[in-house]
């Protein structure tokens, strides 16, 4: 029965408390509506002059050694946006570490992830290729520069900042795909 009491004495307790207390009114609510999507398509003509996984051909860009600084730029870049993807100051949508990997799984790995960054409509890209050893000529490096340079959306890359790998690693700066809406 004590039980039965102390539920009494904490009942008047609270509703002493909350004499003061009046209920929301539902026009104090606020309703957060999710916003409408348009439907969109991308246009189909961009992707289908990608080349194949095979159509990319193996060169190297004279890179001569592992520290050596890497850019290329392709048509139509600005110069401001240019100085801010050079300095690090684009956000970093995607990375790929190829240490470890072949010449063939690099270049297979490479094409996969550029593919998705373009369907995924990303900006910067960033691709750990590695310095290769001290005492030789770096192998992954010249050939990422290479093959960067065959694919239409790539506008322009260049080596990372020290705090992203340096000159181990490269930012890729890809095109933005145009989205036309559905009728």
């Amino acid at each position: 029965m004590t039980t039965s009491r102390n539920n009494n004495q904490n009942q008047q307790i609270f509703l002493e408390a909350m004499k003061d207390v009046s209920p929301i009114k539902p026009r104090n609510y606020v309703i957060h509506e999710k916003p409408v999507k348009k439907n969109t398509h991308y246009k189909a003509v961009e992707i289908a002059s990608f080349p194949t996984r095979h159509a990319l051909s193996d060169g190297l860009d004279n890179v001569s050694s592992p520290s050596e600084y890497l850019l290329f730029t392709g048509k139509g870049l600005q110069h401001s946006l240019l100085k801010k993807f050079k300095s690090g100051k684009i956000a970093i949508d995607d990375t790929l570490d190829l240490h470890g990997a072949t010449i063939d799984e690099a270049r297979s790995l490479t094409i996969q992830f550029l593919e998705h960054g373009f369907q995924a409509n990303y900006r910067c890209l960033i691709i750990i290729h590695g310095k290769g050893h001290l005492t030789s000529a770096p192998k992954i490096k010249p050939q990422v520069a290479h093959w960067l340079k065959q694919i239409p959306f790539v506008l322009a890359y260049c080596s990372a900042k020290p705090e992203h790998g340096g000159t181990g690693a490269i930012y890729v700066l890809l095109k933005q795909r145009h989205k036309t809406p559905n009728k």
